[in-house]
């Protein structure tokens, strides 16, 4: 996971919990489905949600993340939005 996370430019603190602004869809999906640790939402807006992240819920959404973004060709079109925000959720962990 952390070699992943390497090549989207994540650098990770071990032991933490960070706050991130991420876009809702992709966060709310990977919630929904009952993926693993999710974290607190702080904030949320239209356009964005401001969570907290620990690092095993953290670990969690750039799996799920990730796998939705290298799986993007194997999955129906109806689901083009939702590898979007994925990819956009990544990109803003990696800021």
């Amino acid at each position: 996971m952390l070699a992943l996370a390497a090549l989207y430019g994540i650098v990770r603190d071990m032991n933490t919990t960070k706050t991130y602004r991420i876009p809702p869809r992709f966060y709310l999906d990977h919630i929904a489905r009952g993926c693993g640790e999710t974290g607190k939402i702080v904030h949320s807006t239209k356009n964005y949600l401001i969570v907290e992240l620990d690092d095993q819920a953290l670990d969690d959404l750039l799996s799920d993340a990730l796998y939705y973004i290298e799986c993007a060709d194997t999955f129906d079109p109806p689901l083009t939005g939702l590898i979007s925000s994925a990819r956009a959720t990544v990109k803003k962990i990696g800021e």
